[in-house]
């Protein structure tokens, strides 16, 4: 009787322990998913932020009726990347009328953003998307690549450098 009672105070004392052993666990493992999950609420919006300014670059070029404006990329461009864009003539216009260069309109369609890599100030994005080009009453679509260099700048992501194709 005496050893009954001897493992019964033991698997007592295990099984309380067990239980608060337990009790710890769970509140290790909240408190880890409550952490883990502002970090990955804070990565998002740091991605995020980089995807809306891409996709605002894009927008802001590419949509446009006659030729692109200086003023609406800006926000979204450094300088670097601003002077290897083209706002003032149309290339391959040749001696086109102004009013022939107003009719061209130009639209982004099904845009595409996909992040690759980054660190804390730099991250690299490539947007596929359909630029519509519309000149004289004729619409043609040309599927766009671009790769942009992204980078932090007052506290603003914008677009530092880029290479993209049309096919």
């Amino acid at each position: 009787m005496k050893k009954l009672g001897i493992a019964l105070g033991v698997s007592i004392c295990v099984l309380v322990y067990f239980f608060v052993e337990n009790s710890h666990l769970k509140n290790e493992i909240v408190h880890l998913k409550e952490e883990n999950q502002k970090q990955l609420d804070t990565k998002e919006n740091f991605n995020a932020d980089t995807a809306e300014s891409a996709e605002a670059f894009i927008k802001a070029y590419f949509t446009y009726n006659g030729k692109p404006k200086r003023e609406e990329v800006e926000p979204y461009a450094t300088s670097n990347a601003l002077s290897k864009l083209q706002f003032g003539d149309a290339e391959g216009l040749g001696e086109e009328s102004e009013e022939e260069i107003e009719s061209i309109i130009s639209d982004v369609k099904n845009v595409n953003v996909y992040l690759g890599k980054s660190s804390d100030d730099r991250q690299k994005v490539a947007v596929i998307f359909d630029n519509e080009i519309t000149f004289n009453k004729i619409k043609s679509t040309a599927s766009t690549i671009m790769e942009l260099d992204m980078i932090v700048n007052e506290d603003i992501w914008k677009v530092d450098n880029f290479t993209f194709n049309q096919f």
